[in-house]
């Protein structure tokens, strides 16, 4: 879990062009491999990025679960 003001950093914009999940309102960008899923959201004027070696579903239901 990583979160930072949004627009803060580079390399946004690749991460905007993932495919896109919803997320409790929100859309989120998702890459998720055999490996592991990133999810990247913004929400209330924070970006956060959540990866981990899991499938899609527990990484979108974790980040489901920061509010």
């Amino acid at each position: 879990m990583l979160e930072r003001e949004t627009g803060a950093g580079s390399g946004a914009a690749q991460l905007k062009a993932l495919p896109t999940v919803p997320l409790d309102g929100v859309e989120g960008h998702e890459l998720a491999t055999p490996l592991a899923t990133i999810l990247t959201w913004d929400r209330g004027g924070v970006s956060y990025v959540l990866a981990g070696s899991v499938k899609p579903s527990v990484a979108e239901s974790a980040a489901r679960s920061l509010r």
